[in-house]
């Protein structure tokens, strides 16, 4: 008999069984440090909830087809605590029947959470979303990106919507060379722009304890530093950045999402970037 049950540390080999099956099958390469990815994220997080738990989909046999990961945060709205979860690497098996991800997903939308999140999905998974209840915000959502080779591109995305072959190769020497020209341009601008300015990886805990005077006014904000605590406590708030700071990238390696740039050795900016997911939610 199939039931839907909380994820438990003996379910994470048979889960990252599942996430090679669901996000590796292009041919993409395991990420380092995937192997301790689930425990880390899950049973690890500083404000791991019981009440609030990640959930698998396991068949009559004891196989698993089917997960979605929950991760519990703690955000403040106009100074009143939220429990936040925030649902996430939704995933099934190819085998398993259409209607497991929607329980999977429907059991989170249940739980006594008092705001659930998603950062990122496919379209699938926001059909999913959407039919539970969900709602997409659109201007959070985009997404931008700079091509290397911008005419070669613009070729190739003219050609995949009409364009014949032959008109596509015959201009594809004279977007090598606008591809050669800009490159150069570009590079001159870049060093140029950059000139005084280092970049390095941002200090977790810089990060957690000066948030909140970078986020000062707005009305939904994180909450990394508990002024409960005591100074012994007030280490385990970089623990929820570290998680999240270097996640498993489809295609290979941990990404750095931290960033910060330097100029005569003071700070004047941070900014975060992620490693796009193909799949999940």
């Amino acid at each position: 008999m199939d039931l839907i049950r909380p994820f438990q540390r003996d379910d994470v080999p048979r889960v990252l069984e599942l996430f090679r099956t669901a996000f590796l099958n292009n041919g993409n390469h395991a990420p380092a440090g995937l192997e301790s990815y689930f425990d880390r994220a899950i049973f690890q997080n500083p404000w791991y909830d019981a009440e609030l738990p990640s959930f698998v989909h396991a068949k009559g046999d004891g196989s698993i087809d089917g997960f979605v990961g929950v991760q519990p945060k703690r955000l403040s709205l106009r100074g009143r605590r939220l429990r936040v979860a925030v649902a996430t690497k939704l995933m099934v098996s190819p085998g398993a029947g259409p209607l497991v991800a929607p329980r999977l997903l429907g059991r989170v939308f249940a739980g006594p959470q008092d705001l659930l999140l998603s950062d990122i999905s496919n379209a699938a998974g926001r059909r999913i979303w959407e039919g539970l209840g969900g709602v997409t915000v659109l201007l959070y959502s985009l997404q931008w990106q700079r091509p290397v080779r911008p005419a070669r591109h613009a070729l190739s995305w003219l050609q995949a919507r009409g364009m014949p072959g032959v008109i596509a190769g015959a201009l594809r020497p004279l977007g090598s060379l606008a591809d050669s020209l800009l490159t150069r341009w570009w590079s001159a601008h870049v060093r140029s722009a950059s000139a005084g300015y280092s970049v390095e990886d941002l200090p977790l805990d810089v990060l957690a304890t000066q948030l909140p005077d970078l986020l000062r006014g707005r009305a939904l904000l994180p909450e990394y530093v508990d002024p409960g605590v005591g100074a012994a406590e007030r280490a385990a708030p970089a623990t929820a950045p570290a998680i999240g700071a270097r996640c498993p990238a489809e295609s290979g390696g941990l990404v750095p999402l931290f960033r910060r740039a330097r100029r005569c050795g003071r700070g004047v900016a941070a900014r975060g970037a992620t490693g796009r997911s193909r799949a999940g939610l």
